[in-house]
C-alpha cells in the first residue's frame, strides 16, 4: 500500500467533509455489506451514495466528487485508467471490530 499525504488539498477536503455530513447528501440504506446476510440476521448493513455508477452520472454532486477523484488520480499517475464509479460507503460503529465475509466488489 502505497499512501500520499495531501491528496487533495484542505479546503476542497472540508468542502467535501461538510458536504457528506449535511442534510443535502442523500445515504441509501444496504441490508448487509457483503451480501451475505438478509438484515434480520445481519449487523453488516451499512449506507452508500453512488456518484457515478458505470459511467452514468448518479448525483447531483457529481461535477464537484468529479474534479476531486481526477486530482486523486493525477496524483497517483493514473494516467491510463477511466473512472466508471464513484461511490461513498457508510458504516456504523458496532462496538466491536466486524469483519464481512470475503466477496468481489463491482
Amino acid at each position: 500500500m502505497k499512501v500520499i499525504n495531501n491528496c487533495i488539498n484542505k479546503s476542497n477536503f472540508l468542502e467535501l467533509k461538510n458536504l457528506v455530513i449535511s442534510n443535502n447528501f442523500n445515504w441509501f440504506f444496504l441490508e448487509d455489506s457483503a451480501f451475505d446476510n438478509k438484515f434480520k440476521d445481519s449487523i453488516n448493513y451499512s449506507f452508500f451514495h453512488n456518484v457515478m455508477l458505470d459511467y452514468e452520472i448518479n448525483s447531483n454532486f457529481f461535477s464537484f466528487v468529479n474534479s476531486l477523484a481526477l486530482q486523486a488520480k493525477d496524483k497517483f499517475n493514473l494516467n491510463d485508467y477511466k473512472i466508471f464509479r464513484i461511490r461513498f460507503g457508510l458504516t456504523t460503529s458496532y462496538g466491536k471490530e466486524i469483519i464481512n465475509k470475503p466477496h468481489i466488489d463491482t
